[in-house]
């Protein structure tokens, strides 16, 4: 994690001051640096109050005090604050739903960011370029299963089209109601399922369709991985008018497919 990641604003304290001005904090996370690489971080709820004391650092919520760091072996102290960025890890399947208050980008190599268009029971995933997630915005994640990556802070700022994913944390900050209709699908294991629940879990991303998109009250949607610029079609995988040949990773021609990921047609399909 880079200390530029986390600037928003600073505040550059002397152990020599008698006193400092008193810093209000609008965000969720102070950063206190004692050198270059080395850092605490303190989560608060509310809006913090930031004061220096006879050697010691003050932070106070809602008048109260919440932290008190002793300075007195520090010569220079920056306080850092500004939001804290969300971790994920997949699941084990190699998959996760997120959304944040605020613009991020994946910093690992072995999660990709998705975009995700509901065609009829499939959900057709089109890979986010720059990795940024705009706030606001539910995406899908895939990669090495159990895989975790720390979120940081995106350098610049896009939009997300063509996506059907909602996010359950709003650019506000708040936490999203459950729709009270229509049908709401949420990540379960490889595929989307009907969702019965009344809250939704923070930080993640749901669909929420008009109709079932199969006959079936409890079917799950399949996920295909366009790897085309846009996806404008579907084409499946037991449907075609020429015989289907399914390879796996290797490109090796697979007779009788088990659950897994495979090539069909062009695209990435998991069964």
């Amino acid at each position: 994690m880079k200390k530029k990641q986390l600037l928003l604003a600073t505040a550059l304290l002397t152990a020599g001051m008698a006193k400092a001005a008193a810093t209000t904090v609008a965000d969720d996370a102070i950063y206190v640096w004692s050198s270059e690489s080395e850092y605490t971080c303190y989560l608060l709820s509310g809006t913090p109050t930031i004061t220096y004391d006879d050697n010691n650092l003050v932070i106070t919520v809602n008048g109260s005090e919440a932290k008190r760091i002793s300075l007195s072996e520090v010569n220079d102290v920056e306080v850092v604050y500004g939001i804290k960025y969300p971790s994920v890890t997949l699941n084990s399947k190699g998959y996760a739903t997120l959304s944040f208050k605020a613009d991020m980008q994946l910093t690992s190599d072995c999660i990709k960011a998705y975009t995700a268009k509901v065609s009829g029971s499939q959900i057709i995933c089109t890979e986010i370029a720059d990795g940024i997630i705009p706030a606001g915005n539910g995406v899908l994640l895939y990669g090495t299963p159990s895989a975790s990556s720390q979120l940081v802070e995106a350098t610049s700022t896009s939009s997300l089209s063509n996506n059907d994913l909602q996010a359950t944390t709003l650019a506000d900050g708040s936490l999203a109601s459950v729709p009270t209709t229509g049908y709401t699908y949420v990540l379960s294991g490889s595929m989307f399922g009907l969702y019965t629940g009344t809250t939704f879990t923070a930080d993640k991303a749901y669909f929420n369709l008009t109709s079932r998109p199969t006959s079936s009250s409890n079917s799950k949607m399949s996920i295909v991985f366009n790897d085309c610029d846009e996806a404008t079609s579907v084409e499946t995988a037991e449907t075609t008018s020429q015989p289907t040949k399914v390879y796996d990773l290797q490109g090796r021609e697979v007779q009788n497919p088990s659950r897994g990921l495979y090539i069909v047609n062009g695209k990435k399909v998991i069964k």
